[in-house]
């Protein structure tokens, strides 16, 4: 039972009490034990105090329901956990991935780990027939969502498969854009190149797996594989162009 405590009644049966009261936080009697005579003893059942957080023969309390010493729903064996409003990680990579604040076996990440990606993927050069020109994609129709990485998975040394968090884009339209020889601001490829009425796609996904590195390394090189096409001569190409992690929380089911 949660928030016991012990009610010492006031009779006894030599020198001891005889009876002892279990009652809640409200002081409502929730059990009794009555001072056997024969033993000169009051027994109570040693499940009536397992996990009540009891030492030194007497009786504790958890707080807030929670079990195995933590307070305020937390998990992780009574490690503080971090809180998923803060950043594990900001800024634009691709490969390892630094994370600041998570204890060396994750045991203070909830229940693991979202990864946001961005909705730009890393410039190119050379693809899709437009020569010098720096290319990239728009994956802002797609609504890509976060990828969520389990805490049992966040052990040193162990891959994770994100393949199936990603198959529900495969087949969907993204806008490409450009930078003309690498320079300036992006433009729809449509825009700069209105006579050939590009169409871009998403074919596959390469690099999906999480690889979990010590001293509290992710690494990720995730990249799209896009198909595109032109109305002028019906030309297609390929290319494949990584997508960064921009920024690591913590999540909590």
């Amino acid at each position: 039972m949660e928030n016991q405590d012990l009610d010492l009644i006031g009779k006894t049966v030599g020198n001891m009490p005889y009876k002892i009261g279990i009652v809640d936080q409200n002081g409502n009697l929730k059990n009794q034990f009555v001072a056997k005579a024969s033993t000169n003893r009051i027994d109570i059942p040693e499940q009536m105090l397992s996990g009540s957080g009891s030492t030194g023969g007497s009786t504790g309390s958890n707080t807030g329901g929670s079990t195995g010493g933590t307070t305020g729903g937390n998990t992780g064996g009574g490690v503080a956990q971090l809180p998923s409003t803060i950043n594990l990680f900001s800024g634009s990579a691709v490969g390892n991935i630094l994370l600041s604040g998570p204890t060396p076996n994750y045991d203070n990440v909830g229940d693991g780990l979202l990864i946001t990606l961005s909705n730009q993927t890393s410039a190119v050069q050379g693809v899709f027939g437009l020569g010098s020109n720096t290319v990239r994609m728009d994956l802002s129709s797609i609504g890509l969502k976060r990828i969520k990485v389990p805490k049992e998975k966040l052990i040193v040394n162990n891959s994770f498969d994100i393949s199936d968090q990603l198959s529900q884009y495969i087949g969907k339209t993204v806008n490409g854009q450009t930078q003309i020889n690498g320079m300036g601001s992006w433009d729809d490829i449509s825009k700069d190149y209105s006579n050939y009425s590009f169409s871009f796609s998403i074919l596959s996904f390469g690099g999906a797996t999480i690889n979990v590195l010590p001293n509290k390394t992710l690494s990720m090189n995730l990249i799209v594989n896009i198909q595109s096409k032109n109305s002028i001569n019906s030309d297609v190409a390929k290319a494949s162009l990584p997508i960064p992690v921009i920024q690591v929380n913590t999540y909590k089911n």
